[in-house]
């Protein structure tokens, strides 16, 4: 019964993953037509469509402090106002710079919910079942990147000059129903501790657990408060992140920012964001190259869900390995094909979905799951805000560089860029396996016991 309470809040939360995974992703289909509308050459195109980037990093590390004074609910809120207004201003933009500002807008909320969320799930979750629901995040984040290639192409029946307006115009929907569901949700009983809100945290964590079952759960979190607050009383923001890397807590804070970057230049976002331009390439009109987007969100999907089902019990080190060695034979593989002379559009599809797939079972969910794990509760906020502010500046810099890389190299040097990004799944793998312990089925209190 619990669970089904513990799914109840998790979902919703989850939206915003939903928001985050369809405003990164819808500027994949909108892309053919601002580039044309907006009179943007290679550079300027680069920069437009990675300029939501900016804005995640921001978000990461200014929601960080916040979320520990503010708490998680409000915080959560607030990202939803701000996909909202993003959505309904790009959509509306007249000029390049509107445009971008409102970008940037949205992403600061990407930033923030690609924290917050996790994060929340993480500490709402009982240790048995926290894979699973802090990998609906990432199922809801895929989801949403479904439903924006869905979306695009629906679209596409409408003039070039208004069809990307109501690509970007529609996320107002679901930011409106996040922002709506949010109301139902309680403040994580972590945070209500912290803030010596006995009464609320223990009716939060009844809920979670069950009446008769809190008291071990609630010694843990209070024991592991009172340990963090030995030194953590009266800090200013800037003492507390002088603290991020003091002796204890800097290799576990590296750890993270290298798992967070490490996904990103997996070269993920260049399929996210680029994959029509990729098939615009290869000879495929407009239409039919973002068609062919939807094959990927399905496979994003149907494998994120795969790996919800063994993150629990196969554990997240065996899921990361075995993908990271599929991903970077997959790019490999792309790599070669790009490479020959008569490209057939049939099998740069396939390998783009082999590579999607095996992300999808391992640094796409695993990656959110470890950084949610491995941070103490008394960092965790802002090592989290840190680590994801390093993901989007991982990101920002793939994005804005792909269009420039592909303009650069000739015919089949092309295929150079995508070995590029299977060298580094190969150190993904190499870096997990050398330097990760596996978490699974321990509560947060253990793992940094």
């Amino acid at each position: 019964m619990q669970h089904t309470y513990v799914l109840k809040v998790s979902l919703i939360t989850a939206l915003g993953g939903f928001l985050f995974g369809f405003d990164t992703a819808v500027i994949s289909g909108a892309n053919l037509y601002i580039q044309s509308y907006f009179e943007l050459d290679e550079v300027q195109f680069g920069f437009v469509v990675s300029s939501m980037l900016i804005g995640c990093a921001l978000g990461g590390v200014l929601f960080g402090p916040l979320t520990g004074s503010w708490g998680r609910k409000k915080m959560l809120l607030v990202t939803g106002i701000l996909f909202f207004i993003s959505a309904l201003g790009s959509a509306l933009s007249t000029s390049v710079t509107a445009f971008i500002l409102y970008r940037i807008v949205g992403g600061v909320g990407v930033g923030a919910a690609s924290m917050l969320s996790p994060l929340y799930i993480a500490e709402v979750s009982p240790a048995a079942i926290r894979g699973r629901m802090v990998s609906l995040n990432q199922l809801t984040i895929v989801l949403g990147i479904t439903i924006s290639f869905f979306s695009n192409y629906y679209f596409t029946g409408l003039p070039e000059t208004i069809s990307w307006r109501w690509m970007l115009g529609i996320e107002t929907v679901p930011a409106f129903l996040f922002i709506a569901l949010l109301f139902l949700v309680p403040e994580s009983p972590r945070w209500l501790y912290s803030k010596q809100r006995m009464e609320e945290a223990n009716a939060v964590l009844a809920k979670i657990y069950g009446p008769e079952k809190i008291v071990p759960v609630q010694k843990g979190i209070l024991a592991d408060l009172k340990a963090s607050s030995k030194t953590g009383d009266g800090q200013t923001n800037v003492q507390a992140f002088q603290k991020l890397w003091t002796p204890k807590y800097r290799g576990m804070v590296a750890m993270a920012i290298i798992f967070a970057v490490l996904q990103q230049v997996t070269g993920v976002n260049v399929v996210m964001y680029y994959t029509p331009n990729i098939f615009e390439q290869i000879g495929l009109g407009k239409s039919s190259a973002i068609f062919q987007t939807i094959s990927v969100g399905i496979t994003m999907s149907v494998f994120t869900i795969l790996a919800m089902s063994l993150i629990d019990r196969v554990g997240r080190k065996k899921l990361m390995l075995f993908g990271a060695m599929g991903m970077a034979t997959s790019l490999m593989l792309l790599g070669f094909v790009f490479s020959m002379a008569n490209l057939a559009p049939i099998i740069v599809l396939l390998l783009i979905l082999c590579f999607i797939a095996f992300f999808s079972l391992s640094a796409g969910p695993v990656t959110w799951v470890l950084i949610s794990e491995i941070l103490p509760n008394e960092i965790r906020s802002r090592a989290i805000g840190v680590a994801t502010f390093f993901l989007w500046i991982g990101n920002f810099v793939v994005t804005f560089t792909f269009p420039i890389l592909l303009e650069f190299f000739e015919g089949s040097a092309k295929g150079l860029i995508f070995v590029l990004f299977g060298l580094f799944c190969l150190v993904l793998f190499a870096y997990t396996k050398r330097r990760f312990t596996e978490t699974k089925g321990k509560t947060l209190e253990e793992i940094h016991g």
